[in-house]
């Protein structure tokens, strides 16, 4: 019984998480959590969900053309696509690129 209680807490305790931190630099975490802007598309509906705020998001043609630039005023929104014309459009926040097909 005490070897299986053992076993549960050391595996509860292993479960979380930790930061790592450097040893030079102790109020910087040395990995972090992935924060780039991630993209999808649902029934015709854009969600963007790590957005940094005052950040643009940049809808553009597949031959180089800017359709629209829509300002992220919150870190999660969702922008309806219906407004677009059928074709592939290249969807650009910050460093993140992605490319869709609008149906």
């Amino acid at each position: 019984m005490k070897r299986l209680l053992l076993i549960i807490t050391l595996s509860v305790s292993f479960s979380f998480a930790y930061p790592l931190y450097s040893q030079s630099n102790k109020d910087k975490p040395l990995i972090e959590k992935n924060q780039l802007p991630e993209m999808k598309v649902v029934d015709n509906m854009l969600y963007v969900s790590n957005a940094e705020k005052g950040s643009y998001l940049e809808i553009i043609t597949i031959v180089g053309n800017t359709v629209q630039k829509i300002e992220a005023k919150t870190p999660a929104f969702g922008y309806d696509l219906n407004g677009l014309s059928k074709g592939i459009y290249i969807f650009k926040m910050g460093e993140v690129v992605r490319k869709f097909v609008v149906k």
